[in-house]
């Protein structure tokens, strides 16, 4: 089995996820990959590489411009309004 790694995932470090109408702790967190790399290496169940950059053209194919563009802008904008923490919709 491929698994891809890259040492900027150890950077997603959120404190909250919103499952089932509450906060609770993140099921995805450095801790967790932790315990999969771990576990890969143990029972050596394939190669571990770093993913490949295939630039925006595969993400254009699929998501409109506009779309692309909330995603680049999303967190200054979250910033901007003067929100604090983690970016979770709000309404």
């Amino acid at each position: 089995m491929l698994t891809i790694f890259s040492e900027d995932h150890r950077l997603r470090s959120a404190s909250t996820e919103l499952y089932g109408g509450e906060l609770v702790a993140p099921f995805e967190c450095p801790e967790r990959m932790e315990q999969i790399l771990a576990r890969l290496g143990e029972v050596s169940l394939g190669e571990i590489r770093a993913p490949s950059d295939f630039g925006l053209d595969p993400v254009r194919r699929i998501h409109t411009a506009d779309y692309i563009e909330f995603l680049r802008s999303c967190w200054a904008d979250w910033q901007e309004a003067g929100f604090r923490g983690e970016a979770i919709a709000s309404c």
